[in-house]
C-alpha cells in the first residue's frame, strides 16, 4: 500500500471553527500521517491575523483569505463564497502534481468547489457527509438561495465516493439517487485513551479534583448550548425525576446562544443544587472520568463526537434516537434511547439508567466501552480509509 498524498478540503477550520467536522478532519489527518501519508488541509480564513500557512503537529494547513464564511452562500456573504472558490481552484491547479485525491469534509459549498476542481484536474474525490435529518448536508446545500439547487445537482452527479457516517445518512444518500456502489458506510472514529475502565475509587479522585458531589449519580452533557441540542427539554426531563430525592446530579459543559435561557430555567426549577453549568471546557477528559452517564438530547445529529468520547471511557449513554446514536446504542445492552422531542421519553430513559443495579451498571459500562474499542477506534477507522484510498487510486 503506497503512501498517499491527500488534500483535506473543509470550508472552515481551527481556530475560526472547531466543531465536530473540523475535529474529525484533524484527527483523521494525524492518524493518516502516522501511516506515512502526506496530508494538506485546505480551508478558509476570515480574519487576516489568522496564519495563511501553519503546520499543526506536522499537518500542513493552508488558509485562503475569503473575507467571510464561504459556506453560508447568503446574499451578504456571496462574495466570500466566490472569492474562496476561485482561490481554491487556483491553488489546487497550481499544486495538482502534489496530491492524489481530494477528501471533502461535509457536502456543502466546499464539496461543490472540490468536485469542480476534481473534474477539471481529473482527480478522484471523497465527500464525507456530516449531518442527517433536517441538517442533512445535501438538503442544506439545496436550500441555499440563488444557486443552491444547481450546486446540489452538481454535487450529486459528480461524487466519486460518498462517506456515510451513520446508517440514516446512508439511506438519505440513496434517496438522493446516488448509486449504492458509490456510498460507503464509515463512521467517525475516536481515540481510545484507556485500556481498561476506571475503578469507582479512580472516579472519586476526579470528583474530588473537580469539586463534584462524591455520592450522587452524575449525568453529563457536553456540547453547544443551542436550540438544536434541546437543553431546556433535558432540564425539564431531569427535573421530572425528583433529582434531589433520587441523588441525581446533572453536569452541563458548554456555552452558546442559549446560556441565559438555560440559567433561567435552572433557577425557575429550583435546581441549582443538582444542576451545574460549567461553561466551555477545553479539556473535558476529567469530567468524563468523573461521571456515570452521558446524555445527548439533540434533535438532529450526524454522529456525535461527544458521544463517542463518552462511551470510550465507559460512560453509559442516554440519547435521543437520532442518526449515529441508533448505530452506537443497543437498548438493554449498552445504553438507552429516547424519542426525539419527547421530554417524557427522555425522563423515562434517565430514570431507567438511574435505577440500574451496580451489577448492571458495570455490564453496561463494559459493553459501551467495547462497542467503541471494537468498531469505532480511530486506528481501525483510519485503516478503512487507507483501504479505500488504495482501492480508488490503484484501480
Amino acid at each position: 500500500m503506497k503512501n498517499f498524498r491527500i488534500v483535506m478540503l473543509t470550508a472552515q477550520f481551527m481556530p475560526e471553527a472547531n466543531g465536530g467536522a473540523e475535529q474529525q478532519c484533524f484527527k483523521l489527518s494525524q492518524q493518516l500521517q502516522q501511516y506515512g501519508c502526506s496530508i494538506t488541509i485546505l480551508t478558509s480564513r476570515i480574519n487576516k491575523k489568522v496564519p495563511a500557512y501553519e503546520e499543526m503537529e506536522g499537518i500542513k494547513v493552508i488558509r485562503l483569505l475569503s473575507y467571510g464564511p464561504p459556506q453560508l452562500l447568503s446574499f451578504k456573504y456571496l462574495h466570500a463564497s466566490f472569492i474562496w472558490f476561485n482561490k481554491c481552484v487556483r491553488w489546487l491547479k497550481q499544486h495538482k502534481n502534489e496530491y492524489d485525491l481530494i477528501h471533502m469534509h461535509q457536502a456543502k459549498f466546499n464539496a461543490f468547489t472540490g468536485l469542480y476542481a476534481c473534474k477539471l484536474l481529473r482527480k478522484r474525490s471523497i465527500v464525507k457527509i456530516g449531518n442527517s435529518g433536517y441538517g442533512f448536508d445535501l438538503l442544506t446545500l439545496k436550500r441555499k438561495a440563488f444557486i443552491g439547487k444547481m450546486l446540489h445537482r452538481y454535487v450529486v452527479q459528480h461524487i466519486d465516493i460518498a462517506i456515510a457516517i451513520s446508517r440514516d445518512i446512508q439511506q438519505e444518500l440513496l434517496a438522493e439517487k446516488i448509486p449504492a456502489h458509490k456510498i460507503i458506510f464509515l463512521p467517525n472514529g475516536v481515540e481510545v485513551k484507556i485500556t481498561q475502565l476506571f475503578s469507582p475509587a479512580g472516579k472519586m479522585q476526579y470528583r474530588k479534583q473537580l469539586n463534584l458531589p462524591l455520592e450522587r449519580k452524575i449525568f453529563l452533557f457536553a456540547g453547544r448550548l443551542e436550540k438544536q441540542k434541546d437543553i431546556l427539554g433535558l432540564i425539564d426531563s431531569f427535573a421530572g425525576n425528583n433529582p434531589i430525592e433520587n441523588n441525581y446530579f446533572l453536569l452541563l459543559l458548554g456555552d452558546g446562544e442559549m446560556r441565559k435561557e438555560v440559567e433561567k430555567r435552572i433557577n425557575e426549577k429550583g435546581l441549582n443544587e443538582v444542576i451545574s453549568l460549567k461553561g466551555y471546557q477545553k479539556n473535558v477528559w476529567p469530567f468524563l472520568l468523573a461521571a456515570d452517564f452521558f446524555v445527548l438530547s439533540t434533535k438532529a445529529e450526524g454522529l456525535s463526537n461527544a458521544l463517542l468520547e463518552a462511551m470510550s471511557v465507559g460512560l453509559i449513554p442516554i440519547s435521543n434516537e437520532v442518526s449515529g446514536s441508533k448505530d452506537l446504542i443497543t437498548p438493554g445492552t449498552n445504553g438507552f434511547l429516547a424519542q426525539v422531542g419527547s421530554n417524557e421519553s427522555m425522563r423515562q430513559a434517565i430514570k431507567s439508567a438511574g435505577n440500574l443495579t451496580p451489577q448492571l451498571v458495570e455490564c453496561y459500562r463494559i459493553n459501551a466501552f467495547n462497542t467503541i474499542r471494537e468498531q469505532y477506534e480511530m486506528g481501525f477507522i483510519t485503516k478503512k480509509y487507507l483501504e479505500l484510498y488504495n482501492q480508488m487510486l490503484t484501480a
